[in-house]
C-alpha cells in the first residue's frame, strides 16, 4: 500500500514538473485583419472621344497575413454618353506592400458579374449580363485610428455584345478592423 502510494505521489510530481515545463505557444506572428471602404469613382471611356461618368464602390477585404488577402467589390457607374449604367460584383485576391509603413500601395484583381444598360445594346430598354474583371491598385494612407484614406486607379473590362473597357479613379476612406 505504501509502496502504491508513493509511486502515485512520484508519477504526479513528474507529469506537474512536465506541465510546469511548458512552453507557452506565441500568439500568432501576423493574425489576420479585414478593412471596409466606401468610396467615389470616377470613369472615363475611349480616349478618342473621351467621356465620363461618376459612381460609388463598397469594398470589404480580409487579409490572412500581413500581405495577402481577398476583397468583394461592388459599385455602380453611371455616364450620360450612351446612357450607360454598370453594376458590378467581383471577388479576388489583394496584396499590400511596404506593410510597415504608414502609406501602404495595394494591388487587386477581382473577377465577378456585371449588369450594363447602356443605349447601344439591344434591346436599350434591358439590362445584359456579362463577366467582369477589375484590375488596379492604389494608396492606403492613415487619417486617425483605424480610419484610413483610399486612392487608387483600375481598369474594368466588361464583356457584353460589345466589350466596354472604363478606366477609373478612385477616392475614399477605409476603416481597418484587427491590427493596424
Amino acid at each position: 500500500m505504501k509502496i502504491s502510494f508513493c509511486g502515485a505521489m512520484l508519477a504526479l510530481s513528474l507529469f506537474s514538473g512536465i506541465g510546469f515545463a511548458q512552453v507557452p505557444t506565441p500568439p500568432l506572428a501576423t493574425p489576420s485583419s479585414s478593412d471596409v471602404s466606401v468610396s467615389f469613382v470616377l470613369a472615363g471611356r475611349d480616349p478618342s472621344a473621351p467621356y465620363y461618368g461618376v459612381g460609388g464602390q463598397f469594398t470589404a477585404s480580409h487579409f490572412i497575413n500581413d500581405r495577402l488577402g481577398f476583397q468583394v467589390e461592388g459599385d455602380y457607374l453611371r455616364t450620360d454618353i450612351d446612357n450607360m449604367r454598370d453594376a458590378g460584383i467581383r471577388v479576388g485576391p489583394v496584396l499590400r506592400f511596404w506593410t510597415n509603413h504608414a502609406v501602404q500601395p495595394y494591388v487587386h484583381a477581382l473577377i465577378g458579374y456585371a449588369e450594363i444598360k447602356a443605349s447601344y445594346l439591344n434591346p436599350a430598354t434591358s439590362f445584359n449580363g456579362a463577366p467582369s474583371i477589375l484590375a488596379g491598385g492604389g494608396l492606403d494612407f492613415p487619417l486617425s485610428g483605424g480610419w484610413h484614406g483610399r486612392v487608387g486607379v483600375d481598369v474594368e473590362q466588361d464583356w457584353t455584345a460589345t466589350g466596354t473597357t472604363v478606366a477609373r479613379g478612385v477616392a475614399g476612406i477605409s476603416y481597418r478592423f484587427g491590427p493596424r
